[in-house]
């Protein structure tokens, strides 16, 4: 050998000789192996790549499995849904599938390849395909011929589910020929709320009587749909009950509330072969936060109560009113119709909406507030103020206790002549103490309007008075009362 190569000639083999250096073999840089830090790297590096690999490994299974399972929840709702429709082919069966299932959810379970599949049946009753579909077009249109069908919708969920939406399945069930009893109606109930759109999920309820109060139909129960509508098909002929439920709401026609749901008419008539119509307006309430009273400057003019007024509230003449009771714990009026034209208001019941000169005397108009549902509204009515002094010409002296035990009371009046007001209302008490002198001075506060500064001794006679206004040209009243 040459040097410390070994060639195998005609073979381009080379074989590499060790050389030794005194006995000891030297390993040529070209023999080096992996060291412990190079076999850690590497497996790093491998792993970093199986990571993202077997995830998507993972997800592509998970997919798959996924879009298994809601091909077989898809053909459990289709079957749940034609095995319904076989059930319409007779009158008993119909009107058995009928009660079981409309106003109801009725569940079932069902296992394939190991998943259990839960399939909820929802029923109700919905105008026939003679009307343009919609809940008030079907109460309007008030047609013989509006012969109403089942809205079916079914709903299969399964067992590890996770992300995925369940399935859902909607169709049309049709009575079988003869299942209409020209001896009944029906009821189509729409809730609007105060934008003018259908309320969805509210309960409503019903009850039917006949003309001598004995009962045809006991209580019915459905939730409107996303339009807003609840339809009752096939009722006894009679008076309807409607009343409606849903927590925080209100109705239009009954404000204020005295109940969590009240009709705003008494009954519906149900007549054979037709549709009857029932239309309300329900939404959140929302409330008015009078001011706190401070130092007596609206104390006494709250005591005169608050009126509100809108033109929709046609069952009260336009106008609400309260007592300061009402208000007196909480400075706050609730459960109010939030009707997109608010409200006006003012201190003070004495009013009638359809006069134009009634109290309270007010320039300008009586305030404004803004409603919207669920809401509070700040409001500060208007007031003003009256100085009135007292005299007692009776005294000899003014050291005799002539005015102890007498009071200063306003009456609210509707005009300057003095007229009581239409909507009659309590004096209020200003002082309830005069004074142990003959002469003494008060400045109550009081609402805008017309009234009778009275002096009244503890019997209750009156022992002068004097007649005066506050508006928000003169705001501050004065008045002598001598006697």
């Amino acid at each position: 050998m040459e040097d410390d190569r070994l060639k195998v000639r005609g073979l381009g083999v080379e074989i590499n000789h060790v050389p030794e250096h005194d006995g000891v073999r030297v390993a040529r840089r070209s023999d080096d192996g992996f060291t412990i830090v190079g076999v850690v790297v590497a497996s790093v590096m491998l792993l970093l790549a199986l990571i993202p690999a077997a995830a998507l490994l993972e997800a592509t299974v998970r997919v798959s499995g996924d879009n298994r399972n809601r091909v077989v929840a898809a053909n459990l709702a289709t079957a749940q849904l034609e095995n319904l429709r076989s059930l319409s082919n007779s009158t008993t069966n119909f009107n058995a599938m009928a009660q079981q299932y409309v106003g109801n959810t009725v569940t079932s379970t069902q296992k394939v390849g190991g998943v259990t599949y839960t399939i909820a049946t929802n029923m109700r009753w919905s105008a026939g395909t003679f009307s343009s579909g919609s809940c008030a077009a079907s109460a309007a249109e008030n047609a013989p011929n509006l012969n109403p069908v089942i809205q079916t919708t079914v709903t299969v969920t399964w067992t590890n589910q996770r992300l995925a939406t369940p399935v859902t399945e909607s169709g049309v069930i049709n009575p079988p020929y003869g299942a209409y009893n020209t001896q009944t109606g029906n009821l189509s109930v729409l809730v609007q709320n105060a934008a003018g759109n259908g309320d969805p999920n509210v309960q409503v309820s019903i009850s039917g009587y006949s003309s001598t109060g004995a009962m045809v139909q006991g209580v019915e129960a459905a939730s409107t749909d996303v339009n807003g509508c609840a339809f009752f098909a096939n009722l006894p002929v009679g008076n309807y009950n409607v009343d409606l439920s849903y927590e925080g709401y209100v109705l239009a026609q009954s404000t204020p509330q005295t109940s969590a749901s009240a009709p705003y008419a008494p009954t519906w008539q149900v007549t054979a072969g037709t549709t009857t119509p029932a239309q309300f307006q329900y939404d959140q309430g929302f409330s008015v936060q009078l001011p706190t009273s401070d130092n007596n400057s609206m104390q006494v003019a709250q005591e005169f109560g608050l009126t509100l007024s809108n033109p929709n509230l046609t069952k009260t003449s336009g106008v609400l009113t309260y007592p300061a009771s009402t208000f007196s714990a909480t400075s706050s009026v609730g459960s109010l119709y939030p009707y997109t034209g608010g409200y006006t208001y003012w201190y003070g019941t004495c009013f009638i909406n359809t006069s134009t000169s009634q109290y309270p005397f007010t320039t300008p108009s009586p305030a404004y507030a803004p409603s919207a549902p669920q809401t509070t509204t700040q409001i500060i009515p208007y007031y003003g103020q009256i100085s009135a002094t007292v005299v007692d010409t009776t005294s000899p002296s003014t050291t005799s206790p002539s005015l102890s035990g007498d009071a200063l009371l306003l009456q609210p009046v509707d005009n300057g002549s003095g007229a009581a007001c239409p909507n009659p209302q309590s004096a209020v008490t200003a002082v309830s103490n005069l004074g142990d002198a003959s002469v003494a001075a008060a400045t109550p506060y009081a609402p805008y309007g017309y009234f009778n500064v009275e002096v009244v001794n503890s019997s209750g006679t009156i022992l002068g008075s004097a007649l005066t206004f506050l508006s928000a040209s003169q705001p501050l009243a004065t008045v002598t009362i001598s006697f």
